[in-house]
């Protein structure tokens, strides 16, 4: 019997090296002020397949390799990869290219043999920190080398309102320069309509049409200030339906 537990725990031990697990050690992503700030929510861990092995480690938040140029915390990144494309956006409060300190988010490409330089996307003009809210939590689609890029925002752009979060958009149409900003969370532009707080934004892209969901308490729609998930896509690459609440049932 001892034989056997000893071999069924060896046996169990190697089936979970074999996977590599992470979490992000209770990260809140609406209350970035109640995170710990010392820790690293990206630590590597090992992997073991017999097949494939990772590449070095590369800080691509850090202009220049080797230099600690970046000394703020990095956030909640996410990647898109087309082509053998790398596309890769987060946020932080570090002033690169002149943002300020405060919240911006960041974005970055690897060509398939070089990173190039780091972008701030949520500031409006390269080099002004113009935003002065806070930006954070992007969510990035990729689509023949078309970028899309989502967040949520404090910011009084267009007329949001700087005192409820909302949700921006951005796009790279041509790879080479980023079209304005467009708050997608208000029914109607330059009108701060939707007063209640936009969260965690995720996007999706397919044959050109844009598909985004993210969850929000105003009473749109009827649909109460309770948490709901809202829905909007672009469909012509024109101009934006009208939200949608998904997690009613019945509309209105």
């Amino acid at each position: 019997m001892k034989m056997k537990l000893t071999c069924g725990l060896i046996i169990f031990i190697f089936i979970c090296n074999a996977f590599v697990v992470s979490w992000n050690n209770g990260y809140d992503a609406d209350a970035p002020e109640s995170n710990p700030q010392e820790i690293s929510r990206n630590v590597p861990k090992p992997l073991s397949n017999g097949v494939f092995n990772w590449s070095k480690i590369k800080v691509i938040s850090e202009p220049v390799s080797g230099r600690d140029f970046d000394t703020r915390i990095s956030y909640a990144s996410r990647i898109a990869v087309e082509n053998d494309k790398i596309y890769v956006v987060w946020w932080s409060d570090n002033n690169t290219n002149g943002a300020g300190t405060d919240d911006d988010v960041f974005y970055r490409h690897f060509d398939g043999n070089n990173w190039a330089d780091i972008q701030v996307i949520s500031e409006p003009v390269i080099g002004q920190n113009i935003n002065t809210g806070r930006s954070g939590v992007p969510d990035i689609a990729v689509e023949n080398g078309k970028i899309y890029v989502v967040w949520q925002d404090l910011d009084n752009t267009n007329g949001a309102g700087n005192n409820d979060v909302d949700i921006f958009y951005r796009c790279n149409l041509t790879g080479t320069s980023w079209e304005p900003v467009q708050v997608i969370s208000e029914p109607i532009f330059g009108k701060n309509m939707n007063i209640g707080h936009s969260w965690s934004p995720k996007i999706a892209v397919e044959n050109g049409k844009i598909y985004v969901v993210w969850d929000d308490v105003n009473n749109t729609n009827n649909a109460g200030n309770d948490r709901d998930m809202f829905y909007r896509c672009n469909i012509t690459g024109f101009g934006w339906e009208p939200v949608q609440i998904i997690s009613e049932p019945v509309s209105g």
